[in-house]
């Protein structure tokens, strides 16, 4: 049985200078999130993910980046919502560096149920450094460092990962994402 590649989905993410704050995107300019970015605040989340066109739009994920690490911590959902009955409105995720050189990232999150299935699916992800695909249309780069691919960890072929034909040698391409200039 062949295996039905995920729909893509494109995002462009805008930071002008001078701000502290991201833009996530729709191809067509849509503004979907808001990420407020804090580096020296005690106790906040270095970037805070608000549905909408600013601050004041609901918060659906937080990060929290320690310091001297290239580790983080992702939060999906509001952490301000956990209740103190123990009710954890927030499911926490680990982002870890697999390689010396930052060229490789994994995490393992719980996915929504996909129609049709009983139940939600916990999943291995991993971003992955490339020079080999490039992100909105554009042509690859040999001498960048700031092109990754999302991939699909799932997988024990290649490398760790389904090679699919017509796609690049070492992974299932889910999401391709390239850090622009600016700010």
């Amino acid at each position: 049985m062949e295996s039905k590649a995920p729909p893509v989905r494109q995002f462009k993410i805008n930071r002008t200078s001078f701000t502290r704050h991201y833009e996530v995107l729709r191809p067509d300019g849509t503004q979907l999130y808001y990420v407020d970015q804090s580096a020296f605040t005690k106790d906040k989340p270095n970037l805070t993910f608000h549905e909408g066109n600013d601050a004041k739009g609901p918060i659906v994920a937080v990060s929290h980046m320690p310091r001297f690490s290239f580790d983080c911590k992702v939060g999906l959902g509001d952490p301000s919502l956990s209740s103190s009955a123990g009710n954890v409105n927030i499911q926490w995720e680990d982002l870890t560096r697999k390689s010396v050189n930052a060229s490789e990232f994994h995490w393992a999150m719980t996915c929504p149920p996909a129609a049709g299935a009983p139940s939600a699916m916990r999943r291995n992800f991993v971003w992955k450094r490339t020079h080999k695909v490039g992100a909105e249309g554009a042509a690859p780069s040999a001498v960048t460092f700031r092109n990754f691919k999302l991939l699909d960890g799932e997988t024990d072929d290649h490398n760790g990962f389904a090679v699919r034909e017509g796609e690049e040698e070492g992974g299932s391409v889910w999401c391709c994402w390239r850090a622009a200039g600016g700010g």
